[in-house]
């Protein structure tokens, strides 16, 4: 899967972001693919230290968990 342009931009605001704050939040609308944008910033980055990522649903936990794991393989 490929990301599309505006997960691109979302990535490479995160990164720019990065550059000043410690830490950051990603917020993108319902459906445009957050968990497989993020995911793709957690492979690249997974080795600098720890994630934490964040849900008010254990369902929300479950299906990222999910998703990582088939699309990313993390």
């Amino acid at each position: 899967m490929t990301m599309r342009p505006y997960q691109i931009e979302a990535r490479d605001r995160v990164y720019e972001a990065w550059r000043d704050h410690r830490s950051v939040l990603l917020v993108m609308a319902t459906g445009t693919g957050k968990t497989y944008t993020a995911g793709e910033i957690l492979r690249e980055r997974a080795h600098d230290g720890r994630i934490l990522w964040l849900a008010h649903r254990s369902e929300l936990l479950d299906q990222a968990c999910q998703t990582l794991q088939s699309r990313i393989d993390l």
